[in-house]
Formats: C-alpha cells, sequence, structure tokens
C-alpha cells in the first residue's frame, strides 16, 4: 500500500512529511491447478500465437489473524497505520487469459513467451486499517487482497516429440501427428479393454448448493453464497460388459460455504467508522469422505476409441470436521457468531454424470464430464446471531447441505495390454 502525509498535517507539525510507497504487509502463498484452453494460428511451420482461456483453481494456506504496525520515525508511541489481516478463502476459483508467441524448436520442443491476465474475485485476505495522524481524527476503513493480475508467461513444453523421431510433413498442418492406425480399432479389441476391471484416480470441482437459512426472529437478513469445493479420489470400475459397469471408490472433498451479511455504519450505536460488508468471502471449510456406487452404460461412437457415459446412483457420505466457531467482528464487538456443527454420521446422497471418454493408445482412459449431486442431508448447521451494537439482536438456522454440480476428471488404468498378446 502507499500512503502520503502532509508534515504540517501533525499537531504538533512534524519535521518530515510521511510518506510511505509501496509498503508491504507480507507475503501470500498459494497454490494453483489452471485448466486452459488454447488455440493456436501457425504463422509457418514453427511459429505460431497462441490464445488461452479458461479457470484457475486456487488453494490458499490458513493464517491465524495477524496485525501489522508501521509507524514513521517521528518519535511518536502510536503507530501512524495499524492493519489487522485475516485469512479469507481456503479454495476458489478465477480466471485465466493470455496470448503468447510460440516457437518450435530444433528438437522439436516448444518455446513460448506471452502476456497473462488472472481475475479473481474473491479475497485472499481482508482486515480493517486505522490511521492515526496524531491531533486528527482517526481514519477506518477496510483492506482486501483478490490477487488478481497481469505478468509476462514463459514456458517451454516438451512435446513428446524428439530429434530423431521423423515428423509428419503436411504445410496445412505443421507438426501435425499423422493419423496412423492405432491399436484400438475394432470391436475385438474393445472386448480387450473391457474384458476385466479398472482402477483409477478422478478429481471433481464444483461449486456447492447455497445453504439454507432462516431467520426466526429479529430484522436482520443473513444470505448465503455458493462457493468452490472439490473432491479426489481413485474409482474402481466393475465392468459387466464393454458396455455397462458398476462402479464404486474412495474419495475426499473439500466443501467451502459461506454467508453474507452487511450493516450501514448507521445501523451502530453510536455510528460506526465503516459500513459492515462480509460479502466476499467464505468462510467454512467442511472435509469429508465419500464412498460412490453408481451403474455406468457406455455410448460408443463412430469412432471407435470415443464414447459417452451415463451414470447413476448412490453416494455414502461422512463428515470427519470437528466442530467450529465462526465469528465476525468490528473491533471488540461480535456482529456474527455462527457455532457450526458438523454432522459426523454417516448418510445417503446421490450422483448422476455424463462424460466423453477417450481410450489411448497404452488402452488406459482419459474422461471428462459434468458431476451433479444431491443431498437432502445436512453436512453442517448451526444457530446463528447477529448483533449489532444498539439494535435488537437476530436469531435463526444455517445449514449446508452440500449439495453440487461441477466437472469430473479421471485416468482410467484398464490393464488391457497385460491381457493383449
Amino acid at each position: 500500500f502507499s500512503f502520503f502525509a502532509d508534515k504540517n498535517s501533525f499537531i504538533p507539525a512534524a519535521d518530515n512529511n510521511y510518506f510511505l510507497d509501496a509498503a508491504r504487509t507480507g507475503f501470500v502463498r498459494y497454490y494453483s491447478l489452471p485448466m486452459l484452453y488454447e488455440h493456436r494460428k501457425f504463422l509457418n511451420n514453427n511459429k505460431y500465437v497462441g490464445i488461452d482461456a479458461g479457470f484457475n483453481i486456487r488453494l490458499s494456506q490458513d493464517l491465524s489473524s495477524t496485525s501489522t504496525n508501521i509507524q514513521a520515525g517521528l518519535n511518536q508511541s502510536t503507530p501512524i497505520i495499524n492493519i489487522d489481516i485475516n485469512h479469507g478463502h481456503d479454495f476458489w476459483l478465477n480466471y485465466n487469459a493470455a496470448i503468447n508467441f510460440g516457437w518450435v524448436l530444433k528438437n522439436y520442443q516448444v518455446l513460448k513467451a506471452g502476456l497473462k491476465v488472472n481475475y479473481s474475485p474473491k479475497a485472499f485476505y481482508y482486515g480493517d486499517y486505522q490511521i492515526n495522524i496524531p491531533g486528527r481524527e482517526t481514519s477506518y476503513g477496510t483492506y482486501k487482497i483478490k490477487g488478481s493480475y497481469i505478468g509476462l508467461d514463459i514456458g517451454y513444453v516438451f512435446t513428446g516429440k524428439w530429434k530423431y523421431d521423423k515428423l509428419y510433413s503436411d504445410a496445412s498442418k505443421p507438426y501435425a501427428k499423422p493419423c496412423k492406425p492405432g491399436k484400438f480399432d475394432n470391436k475385438d479389441n474393445r472386448e480387450t479393454v473391457f474384458g476385466g476391471n479398472h482402477f483409477g484416480f478422478v478429481f471433481t470441482p464444483y461449486f456447492t448448493e447455497k445453504a439454507t437459512i432462516k431467520k426466526t426472529s429479529g430484522n436482520y437478513i443473513l444470505g448465503s453464497s455458493a462457493l468452490m469445493g472439490g473432491e479426489l479420489g481413485f474409482a474402481y470400475n466393475y465392468n459387466i460388459n464393454s458396455k455397462n459397469s458398476i462402479n464404486t471408490g474412495l474419495k475426499i472433498g473439500l466443501l467451502e460455504n459461506g454467508y453474507l451479511f452487511t450493516a450501514k455504519k448507521d445501523d451502530f450505536i453510536p455510528s460506526a467508522p465503516y459500513d459492515y460488508d462480509v460479502s466476499d468471502y467464505g468462510e467454512l471449510d467442511l472435509h469429508y469422505i465419500s464412498v460412490p456406487l453408481t451403474y455406468s452404460h457406455r455410448i460408443f461412437l463412430n469412432k471407435p476409441n470415443h464414447f459417452f457415459e451415463i451414470s447413476a446412483g448412490i453416494n455414502i457420505r461422512t463428515n470427519y470436521n470437528d466442530s467450529v466457531l465462526i465469528i465476525s467482528k468490528i473491533g471488540n464487538d461480535q456482529i456474527v457468531r455462527l457455532p457450526l456443527k458438523s454432522n459426523t454420521n454417516i448418510w445417503l446422497n446421490y450422483n448422476t454424470g455424463i462424460n466423453h471418454s477417450w481410450i489411448l493408445k497404452n488402452l488406459n482412459i482419459l474422461k471428462a464430464g459434468i458431476l451433479v449431486n444431491y443431498s437432502n442431508t445436512a453436512i453442517g448447521g448451526g444457530n446463528y446471531s447477529i448483533t449489532i451494537p444498539g439494535r435488537e439482536p437476530t436469531y435463526g438456522t444455517y445449514h449446508v447441505k452440500g449439495s453440487y454440480a461441477g466437472i469430473e476428471l479421471g485416468y482410467i488404468l484398464t490393464r488391457a495390454k497385460k491381457r493383449k498378446v
């Protein structure tokens, strides 16, 4: 952040102007998983322009509430600027776009450089700040870090094609792979792939259903926001035949949910220094284990190594969170208080999905599709209270069911090569 105060703003006047330019309050460490679509326009056989767009799943480690005091060298006993920074999201979605220039090198790998833009609608960290100029009225406000950025993107890409490999020569499709007869090209090979059971790995980023909130008394309204979650685990497929299978597995999940609440500064008695707003960050992280049990039917397309798969079934879920107490406050005043009790029982919910799958040259399967989950049982909940100083308290109930819609990605090990002799 930056800040400037003329020396005559101080009472008594300071010896020098007070100036902070790009002062740092700390570093934010995060992890991200981008999922992008790229379109390439070739300029000649070894140069192209690429345009990328997609979303980015970002994970930020939780930090306890910290306070950063920065004081000018004016021999003042009171810090000039105080910032109280709190952790916002753990897991959320943001968006990437990029344009780059690529060179296919003599060793057939790719070097690229370009411009990348990221937009994050949610906050990493949030907090309150105070500016204390001796002899002047204190200034108050809010401080948020969303982490959107613009920067230079430089990459070196291993293509899997090496100097001693013969390239396919076609001026209309430079560096494109030739259409050679694949290993998977007839019904007999299909029976080989699905002639045994499969083991694989799946990852599902998703959007959660909003929490169910009911006000029982009072005048203030607590809202809910649908945020990000995700599941990671393994899958086991029992293949009845080449078109039908029964599937199970084990997944761990992280479900983030949040609440929305705003109050004008004049709602407080006495009036607050600024409006109270918790409308753009999540508060609740719930961890669970699930065991799906679904039936799948495959529809093969004209190409023998492509198929659609439709699935439906049940999901057994249990939550392994401890109960948590969520508090949002201004200064020492607790505004929103939510004791969240986790549901540690075992309950049923329901899955349905559709995906497009590709049988690869190694006879394993890559799949991508849409997965929808419906749960009629809450994964966690509690009673909330909203306490505005000088006003009647508001009370109600808050429940998170954890239903979601997301993108399911999977890599399935078929072991077909061992069966194909």
